[in-house]
């Protein structure tokens, strides 16, 4: 559960996880896994409430996200959409690539680790 008095909206959490990953493993990498993740997602469970709007965009050699407005708000909907892309569509990927070192990676960031909102142990 997330510690009182701590950030907990779905924004401030994916930004912990974009610039974890964008410095172990790139920005090219790290923005062609989470795409591939929201089109997983999109597939597994196309209903899904909080992610209308998560876009990853590339302008030249940049690449830029676009979060939902709701993930600006502590919502607990939203958080759950998030941890649903990270546990059903990112961390399996991630696993493929890299096995469980990157994903053992987030789980010791002591930033993410006081979030409590971020799955773990899903090798």
């Amino acid at each position: 559960m997330t510690k009182p008095g701590s950030e907990t909206h779905a924004a401030h959490l994916f930004e912990l996880v974009w610039s974890t990953l964008v410095d172990v493993l790139g920005m090219a990498t790290t923005a062609t896994l989470f795409r591939k993740a929201a089109k997983n997602t999109a597939m597994l469970k196309p209903n899904i409430k909080g992610l209308e709007g998560f876009a990853i965009t590339r302008d030249g050699l940049e690449f830029c996200y676009t979060l939902p407005t709701c993930w600006q708000q502590d919502d607990v909907a939203s958080v759950e959409a998030l941890r649903f892309l990270l546990e059903a569509a990112l961390y399996p990927l991630l696993t493929e690539l890299t096995g469980t070192v990157v994903i053992a990676l987030l789980e010791r960031s002591p930033e993410l680790r006081r979030q409590g909102d971020i799955p773990t142990n899903q090798a």
